[in-house]
Formats: C-alpha cells, sequence, structure tokens
C-alpha cells in the first residue's frame, strides 16, 4: 500500500542522558493529512487528518526499587476519518490523552509477549490519568489503572463515561466497522451507569474491574479478556 503524509509543520525533539538513555521525545504537527494511494497514479484518498497533533513522553523516575517509568501524553484537536465519517461518525473529533507506564525503561528490541512478560514480572503498571475523547454528538472519558500477573491476564479498575455514544456505535455496527453485538452492549452500560460529567457533557458513568481477566461490571463479571501472554 502505498500513502501519503503531508503538513504543514512538523518539530521532534529528543533529550537523552550521558549514557544514552532516552529522556524525552516530543512530536508537534500542524495540519498533519494522512492519504492513501490506492495504485500508482491513481488519486488519493483521504484516511485521517487533523488541525494539530502533539505526542509527548519522558522517562519518570522511579522512587522504589522498580524500574523507571515513562509519563506519556497525547493530543488531537479537529480530527477527520474518512472512515468514521462514512459509519456516520462525524467529526472533528478532540483527544486529550495522559497517564503513565511504571517499570517501563527497557526499550531494548523484543516481541510483544515477552516485553508484557517482563513488565509484568517488574511490577508494571499501566496509569490512566485522563482520557477524554468528544465530537459534535459524542464523548468518551476514561481513568484508572491496569497491570498483568504471572498468567498475563489483567488486573485493575478503570471509570468510563460516555454521551451520546450509543447511535454511534449503531451506525459503527451498522457499516461492520464494530462487531454487530458491541452496540447493545454500550446500550445496556448507558441504562446500567449513573449520570455523571463526562468530558464536560452530561452522560452516564460506571466503574469496571478486572480480576485475573475477568471483567466486572459492579459485582457482576460480563466478560472475560484472554491472557495478553
Amino acid at each position: 500500500r502505498i500513502y501519503e503524509a503531508n503538513w504543514t509543520l512538523l518539530q521532534m525533539s529528543g533529550i537523552g542522558d550521558t549514557s544514552g538513555r532516552p529522556q524525552r521525545f516530543a512530536l508537534v504537527v500542524d495540519q498533519p493529512d494522512v492519504k492513501w494511494v490506492p495504485t500508482p497514479g491513481a488519486d488519493a484518498l483521504p484516511v485521517l487528518s487533523a488541525k494539530h497533533l502533539e505526542l509527548h513522553a519522558r522517562r519518570n523516575p522511579a522512587t522504589t526499587a522498580v524500574p523507571d517509568g515513562v509519563d506519556y501524553a497525547a493530543t488531537i484537536e479537529g480530527g477527520e476519518s474518512a472512515m468514521l465519517a462514512a459509519a456516520g461518525a462525524t467529526g472533528p473529533l478532540n483527544l486529550n490523552l495522559q497517564g503513565t507506564v511504571t517499570a517501563a525503561e527497557d526499550f531494548r528490541p523484543m516481541a510483544v509477549t515477552d516485553r508484557l512478560r517482563a513488565w509484568a514480572a517488574a511490577g508494571g503498571i499501566l496509569k490512566l490519568d485522563t482520557l477524554a475523547i468528544t465530537t459534535p454528538k459524542a464523548a468518551i472519558s476514561a481513568s484508572g489503572a491496569l497491570a498483568l500477573d504471572a498468567a498475563g491476564r489483567l488486573n485493575g479498575a478503570v471509570n468510563v463515561g460516555f454521551a451520546g455514544i450509543e447511535e454511534v456505535a449503531r451506525n459503527l455496527s451498522r457499516t461492520g466497522v464494530i462487531p454487530p453485538e458491541m452496540a447493545p452492549i454500550v446500550g445496556a452500560l448507558a441504562l446500567a451507569g449513573k449520570p455523571g460529567d463526562v468530558a464536560g457533557r452530561r452522560g452516564a458513568t460506571f466503574s469496571l474491574l478486572l480480576k485475573e481477566g475477568v471483567l466486572q461490571l459492579g459485582k457482576f463479571p460480563v466478560g472475560i479478556i484472554p491472557p495478553l501472554y
């Protein structure tokens, strides 16, 4: 496949210490525009674009015996996706993401399963401080923390909220972007949730627990996530 990428401004920076370990990375892009070229010489088709995009990562020194962690952050302003627009989930989309991955200082190349196993053995935790996604019709928010046990099963808790997502889920289901069974699950979660603020909008909020890979809504199991290794 052939893709084209254009932008009006691209800034990238990185900082390392005297030992060569990376300390900080930043990527800032104005007006990113990615297109797909089906065949050489054909007209390019829009894939995704945005007014502004930022990605940041920095080393977070550990305060205990575990390895250092990494703080991460991402921002998208005015995002557009041709695939989502065709499915009825029109933009613009705004995203704000912030969090920390503890025990994540080993950046050597390795298989994903090996990396996850080493991360779990080091006591790593994925902390999600903020996730907020908004479009003109819908909003999603989330925060929480997740970890893996020795068997690769997820454990932790996540607070989730959404507003207006039911219609979007139905549209995505009709066009095959998500499995058909997902739309009624989203609707059921909206009914089971408590009224609350979701990225500045009125919506439904609820807490999800993960115990040895079993997903629970309150005290009730609602699904199983297979081990990641």
